[in-house]
């Protein structure tokens, strides 16, 4: 590989790097999200099944649980595209890495060489 692939290559690499954390990131929020409504539609279950449909009061108290329910799941609906978004440039970006960065030869001095200029090494 010449000075200037490694460049292109090394450069990659650090933005997939970015992309992984930024994934961690969004994936996490999912989870956190994704158990926030699970705990949610369990107090639901649970209030519905001590709903007294006779009471007002009981029905307004049962009631009272969706709105903050239905903003959860929004929340968690509209986390899914941008995390699916870095999911798919990630594959883009590791389809191309592997095509121009894997399993081509090069210089161990023409890797630091690279690495210097991008300020990566020592």
């Amino acid at each position: 590989m010449t000075r200037a692939e490694l460049e292109r290559c090394v450069i990659q690499q650090e933005s997939l790097d970015q992309l992984e954390s930024d994934l961690l990131s969004s994936q996490a929020e999912i989870s956190r999200l994704e158990a926030e409504v699970k705990a949610s539609e369990r107090r639901i279950e649970t209030a519905a099944a001590r709903v007294d449909n006779y009471s007002q009061a009981s029905v307004d108290a049962f009631n009272s649980l969706l709105p903050p329910h239905d903003q959860l799941v929004k929340r968690y609906n509209s986390s899914l595209p941008r995390h699916n978004q870095l999911v798919a440039q990630q594959s883009s970006i590791v389809q191309a890495f592997n095509k121009e960065c894997t399993a081509h030869p090069y210089y161990v001095d023409d890797m630091i060489y690279v690495l210097k200029k991008l300020g990566l090494y020592g």
